[in-house]
């Protein structure tokens, strides 16, 4: 698909100058066209439609091209900077201590990433994430998602 390719090529721009390393070492072509299965593929439109649905955004920045960003401990922060800089509102996953998983490389307890996102000034809206989460639990979407993702929100 023509827009997923150019968003492809954008994004892997911004993340290699943002995070100092060339994001194709890991998002080739193959990883795309191998590493994401049918359900993920499905749960990826399950997740934009609960998106869209909670939400009603007028846009959505997806920093982690819908398949995770596989991002060293001391980038923590600056990531979180990114997403806390692109909006009021932020729907997060990551994979906790523990998970495993492909290549999880910062797996952290999710009071690490609250804390980070509460210095930004966004904190853990409780209501929301179980709202997202049981939706994607009501569409089938991933286990990991529906276990990990939280929404923070400013003020």
């Amino acid at each position: 698909m023509k827009l997923r390719s150019i968003f492809v090529r954008t994004s892997r721009f911004l993340k290699s100058q943002r995070f100092g390393f060339s994001p194709s070492c890991i998002y080739t072509d193959g990883f795309y066209r191998d590493a994401v299965d049918r359900h993920e593929a499905q749960s990826a439109a399950a997740v934009i439609d609960t998106i869209c649905e909670v939400f009603r955004p007028a846009s959505i920045f997806d920093i982690g091209c819908g398949n995770g960003i596989y991002l060293h401990a001391n980038h923590s922060a600056l990531l979180v900077e990114s997403c806390s800089g692109a909006s009021d509102t932020a729907l997060f996953s990551s994979a906790p201590k523990g998970q495993g998983g492909h290549d999880h490389i910062n797996e952290q307890p999710q009071h690490f990433w609250d804390a980070l996102f509460a210095r930004k000034g966004l904190a853990l809206d409780e209501l929301s994430t179980k709202i997202v989460r049981d939706l994607f639990r009501e569409r089938s979407v991933v286990s990991w998602l529906c276990k990990n993702s939280r929404v923070y929100r400013r003020g």
